[in-house]
């Protein structure tokens, strides 16, 4: 089953029109970017979507209780973390299987020892 995301959503009209046209998860970027939004205003674009809708909250290099408090504040059902640095895989792993609700992470590939590094994170997740 194929499903889709769309990301970068920082109004009400925006959700709706991807809700209609059978988006099932909407991305809301809480990391610096141009269309990044506060918890709050999440909070208010989201309220009244239809309840089936998923709600991401991408992050990059966040830790487990920030996130946390943004799921809490928002409703966010899923996280997507970026880990641009993946020298400390224990406190990668620790941060992501200390979540209260699904996670995807994503990483950057840029060279064969940061692909070994992520391998090693993957196993470690798997192990837990």
């Amino acid at each position: 089953m194929t499903r889709v995301k769309i990301c970068g959503f920082t109004n009400r009209e925006d959700c709706l029109n991807a809700a209609e046209l059978g988006a099932d998860a909407l991305g809301f970027v809480f990391a610096e970017s141009k269309r990044q939004v506060s918890p709050e205003q999440v909070k208010e674009i989201t309220t009244g979507l239809p309840p089936d809708l998923i709600r991401v909250g991408i992050f990059v290099d966040e830790t487990t209780e920030l996130i946390e408090t943004y799921i809490a504040t928002c409703g966010l059902t899923e996280v997507q973390l970026y880990l641009s640095d993946l020298s400390n895989i224990e406190a990668s792993v620790d941060t992501l299987t200390g979540l209260s609700v699904p996670y995807l992470l994503s990483h950057r590939v840029a060279t064969y020892l940061n692909m070994l590094k992520l391998r090693c994170l993957m196993r470690c997740l798997v192990a837990r």
